[in-house]
């Protein structure tokens, strides 16, 4: 009579492939939310700019209204700025969130056994490679909205609906920069640790898959008034 062997395994295990498919589905939405908050920052710099020219043509030639009509593109402008701050707000914690979840997969996925096997080495270098990529981006992105808050924060005192605007964008922008610090500095611990399953990559030759911020939007609130 052949002896029966058992095999206990824990109910809802992930295996590699578990992983593996939902770092990826949650990078590619954490990149989809990134690309978005990039695209509402041009609409803000856009309107921003819109009321930049206005206020630039009235001014020179003068007369009568022109601080009333400057007040006026003041306010429209920081209604963009308003609008942009909620946005960020939601994108703050709904990045936060996929990132959560990344880091959490790509832990598990280190620490499986199958990962360690010769056939799935490749497969791990791509991801860290693509984990890369976000580490540069949200690095550029980072140093971005630095300038950004910083160039802000130099509109204080224009006018009473911008100076809160400003301030409550302050705070959004101030909550992304500490989350996107973390993320870089997890994901540095991540790919360390992955050197002992894939060894050390060599990061010289790899793309950014994520289009930055813009610097340029910076200008905008330079040039407001």
């Amino acid at each position: 009579k052949k002896e029966i062997i058992k095999v206990d395994i824990p109910e809802g295990e992930k295996g590699f492939l578990d992983f593996l498919a939902d770092v990826e589905e949650d990078s590619e939405k954490m990149t989809a939310d990134i690309e978005t908050m990039s695209s509402e920052i041009n609409v803000m710099s856009n309107g921003i700019n819109g009321c930049t020219e206005e206020i630039e043509r009235v001014s020179k030639n003068g007369g009568n209204g022109t601080a009333s009509f400057v007040r006026k593109q003041s306010k429209k402008a920081a209604e963009y700025i308003a609008t942009f701050s909620k946005q960020l707000k939601a994108h703050n914690s709904t990045i936060s969130s996929y990132w959560s979840k990344i880091e959490k997969n790509t832990l598990g996925l280190l620490e499986n056994n199958i990962a360690a096997k010769p056939e799935n080495k490749d497969s791990l270098i791509n991801y860290i490679k693509a984990l890369y990529n976000i580490k540069t981006s949200v690095a550029t992105s980072n140093e971005t909205v630095q300038e950004l808050k910083k160039i802000s924060l130099g509109n204080l005192g224009i006018e009473r609906s911008m100076n809160q605007a400003i301030r409550f964008l302050d705070v959004d922008l101030a909550s992304y920069i500490e989350m996107t610090e973390q993320m870089i500095k997890s994901i540095d611990r991540i790919i360390d640790k992955s050197k002992f399953i894939i060894g050390k990559i060599d990061f010289d030759e790899i793309e950014k898959e994520l289009k930055p911020i813009s610097k340029e939007n910076n200008e905008i609130f330079e040039n407001m008034l």
